[in-house]
């Protein structure tokens, strides 16, 4: 009896909160002012980039390097530890490249030139360890998956929940996956 009564008494002084009052809901999906402008969805949005005809448009219209910034702005911190504000995500996020289009080494290239940017001043060499330290950290949670066929692509969407919830396979078991990016998903 003493312990039910007790009991009840915690129980009344339980305060319950959502998580919005730890982490505030935010309009920005891609943190990427310009884009996130265009997109007024209180869901999630699906963004899907497409280029008219070759014959129509013969050069790039932009949409690799658009996916290059998503991606870098997704796992890269919210800020450097010396108190520049990045405005990253420090999520995870899940790429399927059947082409092999995607290039890393231009990836962290784009990653180290929008953290140079940010900085707005001369970076002396320490800085610049420091710097490269970040993204190569950042880049371990950039999920490269390059299925070759649709049973392929189908069987690897279908293993994606057991993929990332192996804390074994990867180092984002802790974060949060931010976006799946389907690139030339035409090729099949």
């Amino acid at each position: 009896e003493g312990a039910k009564k007790l009991g009840e008494r915690l129980l009344a002084e339980v305060e319950v909160e959502g998580l919005s009052s730890v982490s505030p809901p935010s309009n920005s999906y891609f943190n990427i002012q310009c884009v996130d402008k265009l997109i007024s969805s209180p869901t999630p949005p699906v963004l899907e980039l497409v280029s008219p005809p070759s014959a129509h448009h013969p050069s790039g219209a932009g949409k690799t390097s658009l996916v290059y910034l998503i991606i870098a702005y997704t796992v890269l911190p919210r800020s450097l530890p010396f108190s520049v504000p990045l405005g990253g995500h420090d999520a995870a996020i899940v790429v399927f490249d059947p082409l092999h289009h995607l290039s890393v080494p231009r990836l962290a290239q784009v990653m180290l030139n929008l953290i140079i940017s940010k900085t707005g001043k001369d970076i002396d060499e320490a800085t610049k360890i420091n710097i490269r330290s970040i993204v190569a950290r950042s880049l371990t949670h950039v999920h490269i998956l390059r299925p070759q066929s649709w049973p392929s692509l189908l069987a690897t969407l279908r293993s994606l929940p057991d993929i990332l919830f192996d804390g074994t396979r990867h180092k984002s078991m802790h974060r949060r996956i931010h976006s799946l990016v389907l690139k030339d998903i035409d090729a099949f």
